[in-house]
């Protein structure tokens, strides 16, 4: 695997051994004191990639999600045991596909509509004794299997159970009974196979508080000799409101309605809006000139080619994720030569990633921008 080298925030990258203060001698006079010759003195600077905690904790505090996409990153490099020094945290290929699809997950779990309360128990929690696993489902084999479901509120609600039938001989379909507080509520033959389960959907209506769910397996079937069997393969089971939400980033990242925009041009400003203060919090920055008109450009181009307003944004957004800008804790924009080139901005996000390893919150924003 090849890794891409870690940069600097002055001059060139530092080579593995060389000596730190050869740039101060290079840069100095005899003699001088001058506040140019002083900036001088200041060491390389490696630019910092966000470790696995950094990234996760950052894209919550951006997006509002409870995902932890840095999980299938891998380990970060320890030195010393630490797991956040700069000159350890390269970038390879791999880890590179990886910011891409966790801008993917995280942007879609941010803005994807879902459903008020969703609870979702998976095949380990289904797995009642007589069964077996079957990959990543469970063979229920004729016992039921039960959970229990704690509602926050009276409100209409759908049961998912994803599952599968499997059959052997002349076996018939298997079939299934669904009870909720001992009541039955449902029964139907099970679609679907082990390679592809299916959801059976029962709608009802529950009360706030505890409810005890079965599934209960109603013509189970294991004749050995006559080699004839069926079996339901469980997946989940799920209880979720009809009712449904806007996803938990739509507030963070939305700062304006484009359909409460009274024109196209309106709308489209908002849109505008939207990228600029997006971008500003992800690369914890104000933007260029120039960035800026390329995000907005961006979402007019993929616009223009068939998407719609927000897939197009959704687009954007993870551009900006997948940008150097977001997963590197980089100096601001000013030139290589600037005196001043750990200015508020890159003192906030020192601040932030070393007090709660995540970006900085608004009140250092502020402080920033004052």
């Amino acid at each position: 695997m090849v890794s891409m080298a870690v940069g600097c925030y002055r001059g060139g990258p530092q080579l593995a051994g060389e000596d730190e203060t050869a740039g101060d001698d290079a840069g100095t006079t005899d003699g001088a004191e001058s506040g140019d010759d002083a900036q001088a003195d200041i060491p390389l600077q490696g630019l910092h990639r966000l470790n696995r905690l950094e990234y996760d904790n950052t894209v919550r505090d951006l997006v509002g999600t409870a995902l932890r996409p840095a999980a299938a990153f891998g380990p970060d490099p320890e030195a010393n045991g630490f797991d956040n020094m700069a000159d350890q945290l390269g970038l390879s290929p791999v880890l590179l596909d990886g910011y891409a699809t966790a801008a993917r997950q995280v942007v879609a779990d941010a803005l994807d509509v879902r459903p008020a309360f969703l609870v979702r128990f998976t095949s380990e929690a289904l797995n009642v004794p007589g069964g077996y696993p079957v990959g990543n489902l469970w063979a229920l084999s004729g016992a039921a299997a039960s959970v229990e479901i704690d509602v926050p509120q009276d409100a209409d609600h759908e049961l998912v159970l994803t599952a599968g039938a499997s059959t052997i001989g002349p076996a018939p379909e298997p079939t299934v009974a669904l009870e909720v507080d001992g009541a039955v509520i449902a029964s139907f033959t099970v679609q679907g196979g082990g390679a592809t389960p299916q959801d059976h959907v029962i709608p009802l209506a529950l009360t706030a508080g505890v409810h005890s769910v079965r599934v209960v397996p109603t013509n189970f079937i294991n004749d050995p000799v006559a080699n004839t069997s069926n079996n339901v393969l469980v997946a989940s089971l799920s209880a979720r409101t009809v009712e449904t939400v806007p996803g938990p980033g739509r507030s963070l990242i939305y700062v304006c309605e484009p359909a409460e925009a009274d024109t196209v041009l309106l709308s489209q400003g908002c849109y505008a809006a939207i990228i600029t203060h997006f971008a500003y919090r992800a690369w914890r920055r104000p933007l260029t000139g120039d960035e800026e008109t390329a995000l907005v450009q961006l979402w007019a181009t993929t616009r223009a080619n068939g998407e719609s307003d927000d897939d197009a944004l959704r687009i954007v957004l993870r551009a900006v994720m997948t940008s150097p800008k977001f997963f590197y804790r980089a100096r601001t924009s000013a030139d290589d030569d600037d005196p001043e080139w750990l200015d508020d901005y890159v003192l906030a996000s020192r601040l932030s990633y070393f007090l709660w390893s995540s970006m900085p919150d608004e009140r250092l924003f502020e402080a920033a921008e004052d």
